[in-house]
């Protein structure tokens, strides 16, 4: 039971990171999309 309950807690903890890693590359995604609306904004803005 003990090895079990530290098996879990790793698991645990292992996909906490993950979640973590997952958050920031999707913020950094959501940063360059945003990046990629402005610029065709404003190639919008410039084309008569």
């Amino acid at each position: 039971l003990r090895r079990e309950r530290i098996s879990l807690q790793q698991a645990r903890s292992r996909a906490k990171c993950q979640l973590d890693a997952m958050h920031h590359s999707h913020d950094k995604l959501a940063s360059i999309l945003r990046i990629k609306e402005e610029q065709i904004a404003l190639y919008e803005k410039l084309l008569p």
